[in-house]
């Protein structure tokens, strides 16, 4: 989601506001991932796969093939014409033999856990994947790419034809058992991997909307885990995250991945192996569409992956085979009356305007576990590789709540999957920069698609409780004064001011 023009926003933000509220800690940022000088790495097993979800002929509105885009404005004003480029479902799974976590991402507008008109939420693909492996509950994180040029799988904009949500969840079920399969497959046949974890600055590609110290700081690295045959050294694949909304092929009717679609395929190329591309902490963080030297889309994509490529080559391996992950669900109070009336009301197949509340399209499931009223609950998925944390928000999360996570979390690397296992819109983090959000409704849609201010807060906090979950040591000892900490590397030097510790977590 992008700026938003409408009256609705300014009507929002003026009737929405609210008291202060507890600060969520802002934090440093991963430090270069420098592995045990002569360490050896660690015998792991991958596996990746690719699955076509490109909308097809036979559904839409004539059975045309061409379906609704989300992700400007609101209600149904895009349909699709065409595919200017296939969109796909793409999964790695990693093990250590016993344990595995499969990581996906999905190039649709976004995906909630369950939906209102059938079982074609990413908890229910969760679900079937889990009857199929071995794979938990616990342990599958399915992220959507949320390219502004994709299907609405969400509804605020006219949503999909059941069919076709149908086949995406299949499709990305697919995907992830396949992946799963060649990892099995590997540790059936003792051919191990080595998998190295690389970090290179994207602050080039990126802007934040607001210029409030509280939230003007930008999760900035280029996160990446490749899979290298532990024999031959040839990639086996390659999985990424970074944080910039996927807006580079604006608006057109053309469906598109975007950015993280097209960034994998490219990588996909250089390297000889399949890629996952995740976004990552998008929340407030738009793309810069033409960097210094950079005039075309294609020379930005070929730029940001010659930083994956090189995260890649100077990647440093990882050294203990463990895999662990853990899935929590965390209760939200949805304060915008509006949005959780929304979420409540309506029936599948809406064409009007989303606001009339005569028929309201979106198909988040209104029903308990995942609604009560007001009350919501939502999933925060952790995992760890080695001494690497992975952890997915369900939503566009604010990069603040992740850098509350990294202060917080011992780990070598830190990665975050954005819109993860749910699509929560966005996450503002800390809580007490909403005053900031909200007076800025007027050119930003961050007020308006947001269900709670305090999500931010509880959502970090759960990562870090389900991080410690999983045997990672928490590091709440810091001096959480600025400058103190694990070094930053100079990139990151940028980073503002640090606040305390929300009441409302744990005290470890």
């Amino acid at each position: 989601m992008v700026r938003c023009q409408t009256a609705v926003c300014i009507v929002l933000a003026v009737s929405l506001s609210v008291a202060p509220i507890p600060a969520l800690g802002q934090a440093t940022v991963d430090a270069d991932p420098t592995g045990d000088e002569g360490s050896q790495a660690a015998d792991l097993y991958t596996g990746f796969a690719v699955r076509d979800i490109s909308p097809y002929p036979g559904i839409g509105e004539d059975g045309d093939g061409n379906v609704y885009l989300g992700g400007f404005g609101l209600g149904p004003g895009r349909l699709s014409e065409g595919i200017s480029s296939p969109i796909s479902a793409r999964a790695a799974v990693i093990s250590d033999g016993e344990d595995a976590v499969a990581l996906a991402s999905v190039e649709v507008q976004g995906m909630f856990s369950s939906y209102r008109a059938g079982d074609y939420g990413s908890w229910d693909v969760i679900e079937r994947v889990s009857d199929n492996t071995d794979l938990t509950r616990d342990d599958v994180m399915i992220s959507s790419d949320h390219s502004h040029r994709s299907p609405d799988t969400v509804g605020a904009w006219g949503f999909v034809p059941d069919e076709y949500a149908w086949y995406v969840a299949n499709q990305t079920q697919a995907a992830i058992e396949a992946a799963y399969e060649q990892a099995d497959t590997k540790i059936a046949e003792d051919d191990p991997d080595h998998v190295t974890v690389g970090i290179q600055d994207g602050g080039k590609f990126q802007y934040s909307e607001f210029s409030s110290p509280l939230v003007n700081s930008l999760d900035r690295p280029i996160r990446v885990l490749a899979a290298e045959d532990a024999e031959t050294g040839e990639i086996e694949g390659v999985y990424g995250e970074f944080a910039a909304h996927p807006v580079l092929k604006g608006s057109a009717n053309g469906i598109h991945p975007d950015w993280p679609g097209m960034v994998a395929e490219e990588v996909s190329e250089r390297v000889n192996a399949p890629a996952v591309v995740a976004v990552g902490a998008i929340g407030r963080t738009q793309e810069v569409e033409h960097p210094r030297g950079i005039d075309t889309d294609e020379e930005w994509v070929e730029a940001l992956t010659d930083r994956v490529v090189l995260a890649i080559e100077h990647g440093d391996p990882i050294v203990e085979p463990e895999v662990d992950s853990d899935t929590d669900m965390v209760t939200l109070t949805g304060w915008n009356v509006a949005l959780t009336g929304l979420t409540a009301a309506g029936e599948q197949g809406c064409k009007v305007p989303v606001l009339t509340f005569t028929c309201v399209p979106i198909q988040r499931d209104p029903l308990p576990p995942w609604q009560a009223g007001n009350v919501l609950r939502t999933l925060v998925t952790t995992a760890s590789v080695g001494d690497v944390l992975l952890w997915g928000a369900p939503g566009e999360i604010y990069p603040e709540a992740h850098f509350f996570v990294q202060e917080h979390v011992d780990a070598r690397a830190h990665f975050i999957q954005g819109l993860t296992n749910d699509q929560l819109g966005y996450i503002v983090a800390p809580s007490e920069a909403w005053p900031t959000v909200a007076a800025n409704a007027a050119a930003s849609d961050n007020a308006l698609f947001n269900i709670d201010i305090t999500a931010g807060d509880h959502l970090a906090c759960a990562a870090v409780d389900s991080a410690a979950e999983i045997g990672l040591d928490l590091d709440p000892g810091k001096d959480m004064n600025p400058g103190v900490g694990r070094p930053l590397p100079p990139f990151q030097q940028r980073l503002q001011s640090v606040h305390t510790l929300p009441r409302r977590c744990p005290a470890w």
